[in-house]
């Protein structure tokens, strides 16, 4: 089985490393057949796909494919970014049978090519547009609070379209609950984010080390 691993946020550090490559990874190491597709919608983000990808491909040993798509703003994205995605899959000569489109736009593009390469869809759902255009908009003067509802309705095509995948993977039930209430009505399931014990466990002697280098007491809490 090729499952095609799609996202719109080019390479970008940390976050989609634990999020998209680890994943991928393990995938891979139960036999599976994988890519990763990653949209860079801007220059900046496309520049530092190129940079970073022959290392990213070394470490997680998974192919990555790093496409300059059209930015999200721009009216028929969706559609345009769908077609260069399906002429990237030509050329590679790979046949998808699975997407899985982390984010809403990455999910929008998959199930645009859906009925052309006949796979289903798998809308990696963690909630991060939506929260980060409240979070952003929260503490502004009720009299400014309509932005929030304009920029909400710019991006429910990308939500609507989001929400016709075969499938969801949710972080959580509460946001499963939101977006069941926005109109999601497809199968899913929760999963929650996890912390790959390979990269994080406790070192005693790491941990004395960097709060020697921090100059931070050892009996002093530390949050992160």
């Amino acid at each position: 089985m090729h499952i095609l691993f799609l996202s719109n946020e080019g390479l970008s550090a940390t976050i989609f490393e634990s999020q998209v490559l680890t994943v991928a990874r393990l995938a891979r190491e139960q036999g599976l057949s994988v890519r990763v597709l990653a949209m860079a919608l801007t220059r900046e983000k496309y520049l530092h796909a190129q940079r970073v990808r022959a290392a990213y491909e070394e470490k997680y040993n998974v192919p990555i494919t790093v496409l300059r798509a059209v930015s999200q703003q721009l009216p028929g994205s969706v559609a345009l970014n769908a077609r260069r995605v399906k002429k990237v899959l030509q050329v590679l000569g790979e046949s998808p049978r699975l997407i899985q489109g982390r984010s809403e736009y990455a999910a929008a593009v998959a199930v645009q090519l859906r009925s052309s390469l006949g796979c289903p869809v798998i809308w990696d759902c963690r909630g991060d547009t939506v929260a980060e255009l409240y979070f952003r908009w929260r503490r502004r003067p009720a009299w400014l609070r309509w932005l929030v509802l304009l920029g909400d309705l710019r991006l429910r095509p990308w939500l609507g379209a989001a929400g016709r995948a075969d499938g969801a993977i949710f972080v959580s039930d509460a946001l499963r609950d939101v977006e069941v209430a926005r109109g999601y009505r497809g199968v899913s399931v929760v999963v929650p984010n996890y912390a790959d014990p390979a990269l994080f466990r406790f070192d005693p002697q790491l941990r004395a080390r960097t709060r020697k280098r921090l100059h931070i007491p050892e009996a002093d809490r530390v949050f992160v």
